[in-house]
């Protein structure tokens, strides 16, 4: 995972961010709002610094789109993923149920 050290840095600094972006591709910059777990068991992901965030995550894959969103909704407030195929958006899953979609 990259990307997480600044978030659990803001986190322990008592700053919360409204919205964190997981994203499953594979990412070189961090912007210091983004976690790349490209590579990585969602399921093992200590993802505690999510808590009482809303979370954008994303991934080409659709299996492990739905691992994702599991992992993160553990501890966000919400958790919207979107699946892309490289151009478009496919399936987008929304824990609160608002935005839930499949082409």
């Amino acid at each position: 995972m990259k990307g997480d050290r600044e978030l659990i840095a803001m986190r322990r600094a008592g700053q919360k961010p409204s919205v964190v972006w997981v994203s499953d591709f594979p990412r070189t910059t961090m912007d210091g709002l983004t976690v790349c777990v490209h590579g990585d068991t969602p399921e093992l992901l200590d993802l505690r610094f999510l808590v009482g965030v809303t979370v954008l995550a994303e991934s080409p894959d659709q299996k492990r789109l739905e691992r994702l969103v599991e992992a993160c909704k553990a501890h966000a407030k919400r958790v919207v993923g979107t699946q892309f195929d490289g151009r478009d958006v496919v399936r987008i899953l929304d824990t609160a149920g608002h935005m839930t979609w499949q082409a």
